[in-house]
């Protein structure tokens, strides 16, 4: 349960963050969940090192973070695509 919150906040907040890029016209709105979706993919390789219990929440932790940057692009583009039409 404490991970699906974890998600939903985490995708709330890049929603928001993309959402104040895109009323600037900037495309770094796609660049931000990119780089937390690249970060969690290094912490998920990371999680694999170090091993044991410590590495399998940093891998669980990781792939929350990256379920929430994928849900967060694709909610982005999405509402890009809509306000271009």
């Amino acid at each position: 349960m404490d991970l699906i919150i974890i998600t939903l906040v985490t995708s709330i907040i890049l929603i928001y963050i993309s959402w104040m890029f895109s009323k600037k016209n900037s495309s770094f709105q796609y660049a931000v969940p990119l780089i937390v979706a690249i970060l969690s993919i290094i912490t998920i390789a990371l999680s694999f090192i170090v091993g044991r219990w410590s590495g399998m929440g940093m891998g669980v932790i990781g792939l929350t973070f990256l379920i929430a940057s994928i849900i967060a692009l694709v909610v982005t583009s999405f509402l890009s695509f809509r306000e271009i039409n």
